[in-house]
């Protein structure tokens, strides 16, 4: 039974579990994550990146379990846990292990409320230790449905970032959003969303200092007058403050899913050296080639960023979703559980605060398997 049927159980509680793993051998043109220019060393030594990119091979993990527990038509639980693996051939400091668990839960009450929670951890670590990073969600949301047509949802929660390498990037903060779904159409969905986020960093904000002999440049400022030498204002710990607004709409019909959208941040700081707007758009496709029964999946986003953000040198080139990038993925059915798969995917940002850019290409083959079931209880 797959998790779509099971949403619309009746009578005893039934669990719902599914397992997905994948692996095969690929090939990334800047393994070490490298940021190339000006600044991508200068301004933050102690979240420096190599400038010189370097081409590796490696064999890849991922491993997706799943599982529900449909308490009744009104109430269920779902968990999630995801094991990633890297293992270079050459570049053994950037082998890499991920996990991510989420947990939530979401209950219908009566006709027109919903209440949804939710929490999300994630746990990256490479052999160096240079990136290694702990990012945690919590969330609560609630929904009314008024029709088939139109539905409204708020929410808010609180995230939290723990950076090893370099403890001023830590934060956490509270965030909110309100989100309204309008469907014309069963195949037609558009939706509005806006939020906004606030994060308090566990550093002082970045300013501008002088230095004897008249340079001036981005500075971690806690006093007047800095033992390094450097003279400067100090405003405190940093807190950068953003809002959102996103437009997107989705047609799904069988096998095709087409979606895209806009997507607007305004990032602004206590600090100088961080206050930017970055838009977003995107674009998605999903259909079944007429061909070898292959199903194909192409996604292209374009991001400009209008303004200043220093430590976008080392946060974007580590975040794939926060990017220009492209990704073709093609699936084959081999057998009834097992697929071949062939990704392809290119990632790039031109990052305007530090004067520096950033390339990287992957091309992925491998396997993979899947299982599911379900029990009454």
């Amino acid at each position: 039974m797959t998790p779509a049927l099971l949403l619309l159980t009746l009578g005893a509680p039934t669990l719902w579990g599914g397992v997905q793993a994948s692996t095969g051998a690929e090939v990334d043109t800047n393994a070490k994550r490298a940021v190339a220019g000006l600044g991508s060393q200068d301004v933050l030594p102690g979240a420096s990146r190599p400038q010189d990119q370097v081409a590796d091979g490696l064999v890849r993990l991922l491993v997706d379990t799943q599982g529900i527990l449909q308490i009744n038509r009104d109430h269920q639980i779902f968990l999630s846990y995801v094991l990633g693996a890297k293992r270079f051939f050459y570049q053994g400091t950037e082998d890499l292990l991920n996990h991510n668990l989420t947990l939530s839960t979401q209950h219908q009450l009566g006709s027109v409320l919903s209440l949804s929670g939710s929490g999300w951890y994630k746990s990256s670590r490479i052999r160096s230790g240079l990136r290694d990073y702990n990012l945690g969600i919590a969330s609560l949301q609630a929904g009314l449905r008024f029709s088939d047509l139109i539905s409204l949802d708020v929410g808010g929660g609180v995230r939290g970032l723990r950076f090893y390498n370099e403890p001023r990037f830590d934060y956490w903060g509270p965030d909110a959003f309100l989100r309204a779904t309008v469907s014309p159409t069963r195949p037609l969905t558009f939706i509005a969303r806006v939020g906004y986020m606030l994060r308090r960093y566990a550093g002082p904000a970045l300013v501008e200092g002088s230095y004897p002999g008249g340079e001036v440049g981005p500075v971690f400022c806690t006093t007047p007058v800095d033992p390094a030498g450097f003279i400067c204002s100090p405003v405190g710990n940093r807190r950068d403050h953003e809002g959102q607004a996103e437009l997107s709409a989705q047609y799904r019909r069988g096998p095709l899913l087409v979606r895209g959208g806009y997507q607007l941040r305004m990032q602004r700081s206590n600090g100088d050296y961080e206050n930017i707007d970055r838009h977003r758009a995107f674009v998605q496709g999903t259909w079944a080639l007429p061909w070898w029964d292959i199903t194909a999946n192409v996604m292209a986003t374009l991001q400009i960023n209008n303004g200043v953000s220093v430590t976008d040198t080392k946060y974007l080139a580590e975040d794939d979703e926060n990017q220009n990038s492209l990704r073709v993925h093609l699936r084959r059915p081999l057998f009834s559980a097992v697929d071949v798969e062939l990704n392809y995917s290119l990632f790039a940002n031109q990052f305007s605060t530090a004067q520096a850019s950033f390339l990287r290409q992957t091309v992925f083959l491998g396997l993979r398997a899947h299982l599911e079931g379900s029990q009454a209880m």
